[in-house]
């Protein structure tokens, strides 16, 4: 009898072990060798940044240039339109100007026109300059824009400025810039006929 019962037991033991063995390898190689993985998920691309370009600036103390414009100073302001504004002063040829903006226009390659009264304790200077393209925003901003804006001036740009020994009235017609600097007259309305009759030698 034992033995009979025993064999039985034996079989099933042995069912279960196998069985038991199969379900092992089967969890263990859930993807059989030969089948296709799935790939992987691509990873975004990295973002690139572009960079702001700067804007522009306009340097502080920027280069004014340019050349002499070539026209006599009789032909820029005639004696007769002096003798309007100023009676008894006579043109010179030798001149030492005391205007710092005539010294900075003759400095950076205009010319110089001078005009003195018989006694020699008053003048008339004036400055002019051909200006290279580039200089042009830059005399505007450094040097008109200093001064008292004036439409009085048949110009692109003029202004006036009241100073201790001479006053200043400046303009700015296309590429040239006209500088004057006198005690004959006090105001933009007073300089007006010679300003204006030097813008149309341009």
């Amino acid at each position: 009898m034992t033995s009979r019962i025993a064999r039985p037991l034996s079989l099933m033991t042995a069912a279960l072990l196998a069985a038991g063995t199969l379900s092992a390898c089967a969890s263990s190689d859930s993807n059989p060798v030969g089948l296709p993985t799935s790939p992987a998920s691509p990873s975004a691309p990295p973002t690139t940044t572009t960079p702001a370009t700067p804007a522009p600036t306009t340097p502080a103390n920027g280069t004014i240039a340019g050349t002499d414009p070539g026209v006599a100073c009789d032909t820029i302001l005639p004696q007769a339109t002096v003798d309007t504004v100023a009676t008894g002063f006579s043109a010179r040829e030798q001149f030492s100007p005391a205007d710092p903006t005539v010294k900075d226009v003759i400095t950076a390659g205009g010319t110089l026109c001078a005009w003195e009264s018989e006694s020699g304790g008053f003048s008339i200077e004036m400055a002019v300059i051909t200006l290279n393209d580039d200089a042009v925003p830059t005399a505007t901003a450094q040097y008109l824009d200093k001064g008292t804006p004036t439409t009085l001036f048949t110009a692109d740009a003029a202004s006036f400025t009241v100073q201790d020994r001479a006053d200043l009235a400046q303009a700015i017609k296309g590429n040239t810039w006209i500088v004057m600097s006198s005690a004959v007259f006090a105001t933009d309305a007073e300089a007006a006929p010679l300003m204006n009759q030097a813008l149309r030698s341009f």
